[in-house]
């Protein structure tokens, strides 16, 4: 498939495949901490996360995401270059 067509349909597959991923363990979790698991430190701590991230929106962790990746991107082009440098 070339073209626009390819591209459509590979992002048609891409949402299916996580909506049936993310869908069925999503519920499971949060059935599973609402109703059955224990109060504690824990699931405290993750109820405090799952609020914190649902007010904050995501190009933000997009954002966070990209900076991390390049910064780790840096760091090993940097360790590379420096590594070929003291060889010769």
């Amino acid at each position: 498939m070339a073209g626009i067509r390819g591209a459509i349909v590979g992002s048609a597959l891409m949402l299916l495949v996580t909506l049936a991923t993310a869908l069925p363990v999503g519920l499971a979790a949060a059935v599973y901490l609402e109703e059955f698991a224990p109060k504690n430190r824990w699931t405290e701590l993750i109820d405090v996360n799952i609020r914190n991230l649902a007010g904050v929106p995501s190009i933000l962790f997009g954002l966070l995401g990209l900076a991390v990746f390049v910064r780790l991107l840096v760091m090993n082009a940097l360790a590379v270059w420096l590594r070929m440098r003291t060889q010769k």
